[in-house]
């Protein structure tokens, strides 16, 4: 065999792999020197990049969930991978950061301590709303920042079991509210400024019950109110703008059947309505 090579406009083309004994004269097929390593490419299992002293820098390859490309730092520790997403890695090859799709193709950043123990994400659901997420040394999520489909921005902090147990942030947008949870996840007490003005904290029962409200009203009177199993008000103590107190008690109606507050002379007087 022989191989004839002649200056192209292409660059260094094969005139044609020429048995021994053939007719130099004999028409041949040429292949463009180009074109041969862009076939050969095609078939390639591999592709290694390397510096001037052979250390490898970069690397193309195949993997599980598609092609992956390496990129590896001055001492040839791999740095980063690209393939179905973005994994950074420390010195010690352990991942640390990983931006990527998920099932939804929604965008996940996760980010994890030298274990490889993931420790806090950042997602963006289907629908636009945004978390942040931070989990402790076992892997359970501890605390969060999210935004809801109404406009509601909540920061919530969780037990070891996962359960939220504070919680705190703006309802529809515009309803500032605190609120805390027992071990059961029940809620306990609520505080929050109304969109009517009135700043009011909710103290709840062990089955979630309101029994004890303290608010503010928009016109100045502080009050307290006392409720029962069903919901029922059945005791207001309040203060008007002016100071004088009042001490009113309700029937199971809502009725008010005994009021104890003082005159416009500061004397106490009793109303009882039987």
């Amino acid at each position: 065999m022989a191989i004839n090579l002649r200056p192209g406009c292409k660059g260094v083309i094969f005139a044609g792999l020429i048995p021994v004994g053939a007719s130099w004269g004999q028409p041949v097929e040429p292949v463009v020197l180009e074109d041969l390593i862009a076939r050969q490419a095609q078939q390639a299992r591999r592709f290694v990049l390397r510096d001037g002293r052979r250390q490898v820098m970069a690397q193309l390859a195949p993997s599980y969930n598609g092609g992956e490309l390496e990129l590896r730092d001055a001492k040839g520790e791999i740095a980063a991978v690209v393939g179905d997403g973005l994994r950074l890695r420390d010195r010690e090859g352990q991942v640390r950061a990983n931006l990527r799709l998920g099932d939804d193709d929604a965008p996940l950043l996760e980010f994890y301590d030298e274990r490889g123990a993931l420790r806090a994400g950042y997602s963006l659901s289907e629908g636009g709303a945004g978390s942040l997420a931070f989990y402790d040394e076992a892997g359970g999520s501890r605390a969060g920042l999210g935004s809801g489909q109404t406009g509601a921005m909540r920061l919530s902090f969780l037990d070891a079991a996962g359960r939220v147990r504070w919680q705190g942030g703006m309802e529809d947008g515009e309803t500032p509210a605190l609120k805390l949870c027992d071990a059961e996840g029940r809620l306990r007490a609520s505080f929050r400024v109304r969109a009517d003005g009135m700043t009011l904290l909710e103290m709840n029962d062990q089955n979630g019950r309101a029994r004890t409200m303290v608010g503010v009203l928009d016109e100045g009177l502080a009050w307290v109110g006392l409720l029962d199993e069903q919901q029922r008000f059945r005791a207001g103590l309040g203060t008007r703008r002016d100071g004088r107190p009042r001490l009113d008690l309700y029937d199971a109606e809502g009725e008010t059947r005994a009021s104890l507050y003082l005159d416009d002379r500061g004397r106490p007087k009793f109303d009882l309505d039987q």
